[in-house]
């Protein structure tokens, strides 16, 4: 986590108050360590399912705020539960400042491809999605869902998505075009599915 936030009012964040945070998740510092790569990992994930373009930066920032306020002397009983809390405000702010990822409606993920952190899900309408998702997944053609799958790779991004998708074509022998086509069908299927599911007709 970056110690130089950009954190409100320039609070920096010092060794000592990393150590408080560290501690708050475990007395154990290996315990503790874990537990707080597991929850940077499930923010980044979080801030990803909602379109955050910088998912990393909103989750450092995330766990910067959560280290002040137990740096401030705030007492936390719930860790999972205090972190999903920050990061509520966190993502609206991200929202409110458009820092969306602005990308062709064809190279979107599907609107429920990146998995919410069931940790930091309080949402049913998320919930719900996530299990549609989940079930029309099941329910797809292996070579369908495995075309899903990696050409809308949540992970890549710019000239390393650019450059999976060309090596993807390459191992199917397909044109690009001929990918993009099969992917956007794909695609389609599986938000019709997933709308079916949420409308309750499947």
């Amino acid at each position: 986590m970056e110690a130089n936030s950009t954190l409100k009012k320039n609070w920096v964040l010092t060794p000592d108050a990393f150590a408080k945070l560290l501690a708050a998740f475990a007395p154990d510092s290996e315990e503790s360590g874990a537990k707080y790569e597991a929850a940077r990992t499930r923010l980044i994930k979080l801030f990803q399912w909602r379109g955050v373009f910088d998912a990393e930066e909103a989750a450092d920032e995330t766990l910067n705020r959560v280290a002040r306020k137990i740096d401030e002397g705030e007492i936390v009983r719930d860790m999972s539960a205090f972190i999903g809390g920050i990061a509520r405000f966190v993502l609206l702010e991200k929202l409110k400042s458009k820092e969306r990822t602005n990308v062709p409606l064809e190279d979107a993920p599907p609107a429920a491809f990146v998995k919410q952190p069931e940790e930091f899900a309080d949402d049913p309408a998320d919930e719900q999605k996530l299990r549609c998702f989940n079930r029309c997944m099941r329910e797809m053609p292996e070579d369908m869902r495995q075309i899903v799958v990696e050409y809308y790779n949540a992970e890549a991004d710019g000239s390393i998505r650019i450059e999976h998708r060309k090596r993807m074509a390459e191992r199917l022998n397909l044109e690009m075009n001929a990918l993009r086509n099969r992917a956007l069908r794909a695609r389609g299927k599986l938000e019709d599915c997933i709308k079916n599911c949420i409308d309750g007709k499947k």
